[in-house]
């Protein structure tokens, strides 16, 4: 018997066709000779520390700190003080505080100057979605980065160690544990964990360390990276890798953003390496404290910043939003489960499937509300489309999940015993702070139940109990990059202040004998608990550890305690397994579950029939954990299948019952047997009607599909899919969900040819997610017959108007498509296009090219000769149908030159009754479609008498491009007369000529902007037609209108403060990432709630405010949302909220709610906080998108209750 854990088991291999597509599998593909792609280097060994000289800065020491606790919402019978502060430390991320009551710190000085991000990189993000090992994004970073070398690894993460040497309750010392980790690969240290025996763990994209002092100068001369190869794409800054904790099984337990990962674990007892990799998702590991053993324990998570363990050995989360309306999650990380989340979501505007799919919302939320779904009616309720293979949060919660931790046991009073203390991190302190929950049973997992604040008006980034029981919180101090400046408070109980607990863990426990240690397994501090069974683990003591588990009358906490312990003996030390057999039939179903998971880890096949036997239990937690524990075994245990199928048939609405029986499934039934399943059925039972058997079906062939996507089983999908795939059109969407959203495989395509060729779609909920996946299956087949199941869509006037513009927008692209998954947003791989059908071809077929396509930038093409009889057949259909679907339409005939249509478009774009987005695609289809001049001069002469602007100014384009030599006379006409959108089009028109009448014209404008006779909608048009022509007169404007405005940063936007589009700004607003406005502001009704809510602003503030608040943030917070420190002249320190401000008084508003009312006449100073939302949001906007959002939110005049909004900036990243 292995003595560890081999990794990688069936039960937690997230697939077991989870491929890498690196250069020579795309070689392959495309029948290129396979090549290598040259790296610099990727990981320099650390410097020696006594060589390091890096002297980050870091503000020096003051009361600031003691100012800002003055303001905070202190717990009930809680006193709070600074315990450290800077420059002691500065900029910390997380922290730990070790049985000496020192602190350690993750101090991070690279935000943004070594650890990047996606928003402010847009133009590498499809490199990014390329990447699948480190070394990848180390070759595009100095592809997009000048001398990325040297900028990635000018700053330095480190830990540093801060110590109270005289006793006096506050900090005094520290010194640099360790530095040096600043690699071009480097992330943010953003996890430590120091053991009693000085091993400090710490994770720092992209290893793994263990580091140690054995000398005792404060400073490691011991780093071994136990693995590496975390961080393969940049994703968004600050999904790191995090969340170091012990398990209850003496193991070492960690956690990673949606970075991905691409690992191999370190080999142990003869066996060999294995590849970890999944490149586009967070998720959770463990390994033995050697870094052997490593596996993955749960995935498809965001960023789990921190993990955290109750008394059970129940392991939970608090997983990050995404930014678009959806909320944090409150997660049970269950073993092997999938929860959901991928990278690529978070470049879909509308985050593809996780809102449409509801992904992040527990699974019995009701059909009350919908969250920018697009197709999926509002009653929809979670269940009825959320993906089953996906394990559901139990709640949503908070807003910014930061650290967490767990209530040890002592130093709190008892109401809050079991509750978990979550920072929640919003980007100002006055909105920021600790919450506290804690759970309760429901089902075979959990519900949080009283939710409330434990500490508040602190920008916490992490809280740790220290051995007395006091909880240290680290405080960022403000923003989002770090400003040298840090503090760790101490919040105690002195009441219940355990001074006990702090002696035993100073003490340690290895001199301690077994009697000593056993008695300690009853310890009220769970700490204490777990120290002395660690000890007794590792010290392989099973007699003793087994006289207390199998000991029915001991301490509860005891027992479960020393069953762990067993486990350590038997997983470590290959103890026998057989005690933990009969503890699986104990009266505690805790020590029975356990038992379980304990056996399924070690002894699987051996127990194979007492897990199927446990299935019948009457806890759940004991179900789940034995149809997990059969998830392990290798060889078919007859009984299990059936009762398997028994726990699916008898409660379908528990999402953790649902996920162990698919695990166990996919072991203990074959292929073959899962594919019956499918067809299968159960007969009807007393009691229950043709409806709730019809349920029973259905929940057991969507098992099915599962386990046999976690299988692998292509073959067998494909057959199911072939067979019409089922009845239930839930089952179907689960099939589709198989085939196009892992990523595909050679083994996969007659699934993928399968569901093409589906046709059976029901009603919604279910049709838009299963047609959607239908329309990218054909989309990669690429050939005629797809086309033609495409466009009998795109044709169908009896289905939703989303689904045919998909169907239209996708034979848009038929002849080049774009590689990013429509469905999802993942970039697919070129050897995926070319599995799916050879025709898709890679352009230019170079081995240029192939470096290219690992770059993400390469193109795929195919033939398309096709597509015209196709559309030509099908668009009188194509033509009728709503506003939005007949103007794309008319795109895609356009572009495909059917020319039989341009009788239809000609009428359409003479229409005056049609839409003018009709309107507008038409005039130009005609230009696109007319080899007669005269027609399209005609069609636009006719538009040109439009109402709508837009309509008038595309017609002036044609007649521009045809007539050219009337084409100066007219653009004058339109900027004398028409309408803003003209004036503008006209500007950009004119600079595109190359005649001195045309620039005469400009010039003529460019002097009424100088004079203030220009309207102001088109002066950044103006500005832009003088940059093209920068010689002569039009620089000498440029410098005149410069030197006029003079070098205020808010002066340098002025153009954009009118003029823009208000649904492109709109757009902007919840569908660009790198302005994330929606992640904390609410605007017509969406968003997050972080910030101050913005429907109604506009009737409160005009345009310099709303531009103001974007350029510079800080400048004039809103009220309600800055934060300020008031020193009166009396000596008093109070800290708030500000209210409201006149000349004569302030209002703050204390944490406690209470309103101040200060006079200003006794205010001696005063200090104001910064804003939380980022000042270089102008940075990844271009001016005429400025305009666009300040055009946006300068509609936003009502609030929804017909009320004006108060609005304002708060938060914002």
């Amino acid at each position: 018997m292995n003595a560890v854990r081999p990794a990688g088991s069936s039960r937690i291999r997230p697939s077991r066709t989870r491929p890498v597509w690196g250069a020579a599998a795309l070689a392959a593909a495309l029948a290129l000779p396979s090549l290598t792609i040259a790296r610099g280097p990727v990981e320099p060994a650390p410097a020696d520390p006594a060589e390091q000289t890096y002297n980050p800065p870091i503000a020096p020491a003051s009361d600031e700190g003691e100012n800002a606790l003055a303001g905070f919402t202190l717990p009930k019978g809680a006193t709070g003080s600074v315990w450290a502060a800077e420059p002691l430390l500065a900029n910390p991320v997380a922290i730990d505080v070790d049985y000496q009551g020192r602190l350690w710190v993750c101090e991070t000085f690279r935000q943004g100057k070594g650890v990047e991000d996606n928003r402010g990189h847009m133009d590498w993000l499809r490199a990014d979605l390329a990447a699948e090992t480190v070394e990848d994004r180390a070759a595009y970073s100095r592809n997009y980065i000048e001398d990325a070398d040297a900028k990635y690894t000018a700053e330095q993460d480190r830990i540093r160690l801060v110590t109270d040497s005289n006793g006096d309750g506050k900090a005094d010392a520290a010194t640099v544990f360790a530095d040096g980790f600043n690699t071009i690969v480097s992330g943010t240290g953003a996890g430590v964990l120091v053991r009693p025996d000085g091993d400090v763990y710490y994770t720092c994209i992209p290893d793994l360390w263990k580091l140690k002092d054995t000398d005792g100068d404060g400073v490691a001369d011991k780093r071994d990276a136990l693995s590496t190869g975390y961080g393969v794409r940049f994703a968004f800054r600050g999904h790191d890798m995090h969340g170091l904790t012990m398990g209850p099984d003496g193991r070492l337990y960690w956690s990673i953003g949606d970075r991905g990962f691409h690992v191999l674990s370190p080999p142990s007892e003869g066996k060999p390496a294995e590849l970890l990799a999944m490149p586009d998702t967070g998720a959770v590991f463990r390994s033995e404290l050697d870094g052997s053993g490593l596996e993955i324990f749960s995935y498809g998570l965001r960023n789990p910043q921190e993990i955290a363990f109750d008394d059970a050995g129940n392991l939970f989360t608090w997983d990050n939003n995404s930014d678009s309306g959806d909320k944090a999650r409150w997660v049970h990380v269950l073993q092997g489960a999938d929860n959901g989340w991928r990278m690529y979501f978070q470049y879909l505007p509308d985050r593809g499937p996780w809102n449409r799919e509801m992904m992040w919302i527990p699974r019995d939320t009701p059909a009350t509300v919908q969250f920018g779904a697009s197709g999926v009616p509002k009653e929809t309720a979670a269940a009825q489309v959320q993906p089953a293979h996906v394990f559901p949060p139990l709640a949503n919660i908070g807003d910014g999940p930061s650290g967490l931790t767990y209530d040890p046991g002592v130093g709190l009073p008892p109401e809050l015993r079991g509750h978990f203390f979550a920072c929640d991190f919003r980007g100002t302190p006055g909105n920021s702070g600790v919450r506290h929950w804690t759970n309760e049973r429901h089902g075979a997992s959990f519900k949080p139940v009283d939710d409330g604040q434990y500490l508040w008006g602190v920008l916490a980034t992490d809280a740790t109990f220290a051995p007395d029981g006091s909880l240290f919180v680290s405080d960022w101090v403000t923003g989002w990059t770090g400003v040298g400046k840090g503090r760790v408070y101490r919040i105690a109980q002195p009441k219940y202040t355990a001074e006990e607990s702090a002696k035993i863990l100073a003490d340690g426990f290895t001199e301690a004998n077994e009697y000593r240690l056993l008695e300690l397994l009853n310890h009220a501090d769970r700490r204490v608990r777990a120290e002395a069974q660690y000890e007794l683990g590792s010290r392989n003591a099973t007699d003793a550890l087994l006289s207390v588990a199998e000991d029915a009358t001991a301490d509860p906490f005891a027992r479960r305690h020393a069953l762990w312990g067993y486990g350590q003996c038997v997983r470590v030390h290959g103890a026998d397994p057989a005690p933990l057999a009969t503890l699986a039939t104990d009266t505690d179903p805790l020590l029975r579950w356990w038992a379980l998971r304990l056996l399924g880890e070690n002894a699987a096949d051996q127990y194979a029939p007492l897990f199927a036997a446990a299935l019948k239990d009457e806890d759940a937690r004991v179900v789940r954990e034995a149809a997990l524990a059969l998830g392990e075994t290798t060889t078919p245990e007859p009984t299990a299948t059936a009762w398997l199928r028994e726990v699916i048939a008898a409660d379908g609405t528990d999402p953790a019952l649902f996920h162990a029986a698919t695990v166990g499934l996919s072991a203990t039934a074959g292929p073959g047997e899962l594919a019956a399943f499918l067809g299968a059925s159960f007969a009807s039972r007393p009691g229950l009607g043709d409806a709730d058997v019809a349920a029973q079906n259905a929940r057991l062939h969507t098992a099915a599909v599962v386990a046999l996507r976690r299988a692998g089983a292509w073959t067998a999908l494909a057959d199911a899919l072939g067979r019409g795939g089922a009845e239930n059109p839930a089952v179907r969407l689960e099939l589709a969900r198989a085939v196009i959203d892992e990523p595909a495989v050679a083994e996969s395509g007659p699934a993928l040819f399968a569901l093409a060729n589906t046709t059976q779609f029901g009603d919604e909920p279910t049709r838009d997610p299963l047609l959607r996946r239908v329309l990218m299956a054909n989309f990669l087949l690429g050939d005629a017959s797809a086309a033609a199941r495409v466009a009998a869509v795109a044709a169908d006037g009896g289905l939703p108007s989303a689904l045919r513009e998909e169907a239209i927008a996708t034979l848009t692209m038929w002849d080049a498509p774009d590689r990013i998954d429509r469905v999802t947003g993942r970039l697919r791989p070129a050897a995926e296009w070319a599995a799916a059908n050879p025709a898709n071809r890679i352009v230019p077929a170079t081995e240029a090219a192939l470096e290219n396509a690992k770059d993400g930038q390469a193109e795929i093409v195919r033939d398309a000769a096709f597509l015209p009889a196709l559309l030509t057949e099908n668009a009188p259909a194509l033509l009728d149908g709503s506003e939005k679907v007949r103007a794309a339409a008319v795109e895609l005939l356009a572009k495909y030159k059917i020319e039989a249509s341009l009788d239809a478009m000609r009428a359409l774009a003479e229409d005056a009754s049609q839409p003018s987005e009709v309107r507008v695609a038409a005039v130009r289809a005609v230009d696109d479609l007319a080899d007669d001049a005269a027609v399209a001069i005609a069609v636009a002469r006719s538009a040109l008498k439009a109402e709508d602007p837009s309509v008038r100014a595309t017609a002036r384009a044609v007649l521009v491009k045809r007539d050219p030599a009337s084409a100066v006379g007219l653009l004058s006409e339109a900027l004398e007369e028409g309408a803003t959108l003209e004036r503008q089009r006209a500007v950009s028109a004119l600079a595109g000529l190359e005649s001195g009448e045309a620039d005469a014209v400009i010039e003529t404008w460019l002097k009424r902007l100088m004079a203030g006779e220009a309207p102001p909608e088109i002066t950044l048009e103006l500005l832009e037609a003088a940059s093209t022509r920068k010689d002569g007169a039009f620089g000498e404007y440029l410098a005149m209108y410069e030197d006029k405005r003079g070098p205020d940063k808010l002066a340098q936007w002025s153009e954009t403060l009118t003029g823009g589009d208000v649904a492109a700004g709109k757009e902007i607003f919840f569908g660009r990432s790198a302005a994330s406005c929606r992640r904390c502001h609410i605007a017509d009704g969406e968003g997050g709630e972080v910030g101050p809510r913005l429907d109604g602003i506009a009737a409160k503030r005009d345009r310099a405010y709303l531009l103001e608040s974007i350029v510079l943030p800080s400048a004039k917070i809103a009220e309600g949302f800055a934060t300020a420190v008031v020193l009166k002249e009396d000596g008093q320190v109070v800290t708030g909220v500000l209210k409201s401000e006149t000349a004569e008084a302030l209002t703050l508003v204390l944490p406690t709610a209470e309103e101040v009312v200060i006079p200003t006449a006794q205010i001696l100073d005063r200090a104001d906080g910064p804003s939380a939302m980022p000042a270089d949001i102008p940075d990844a906007l271009t001016k005429r998108e400025m305009r666009d959002l300040v055009e946006y939110l300068a509609s936003l005049k009502t609030a929804p209750d017909g009320e004006h909004g108060e609005g304002g900036r708060g938060e914002g990243e």
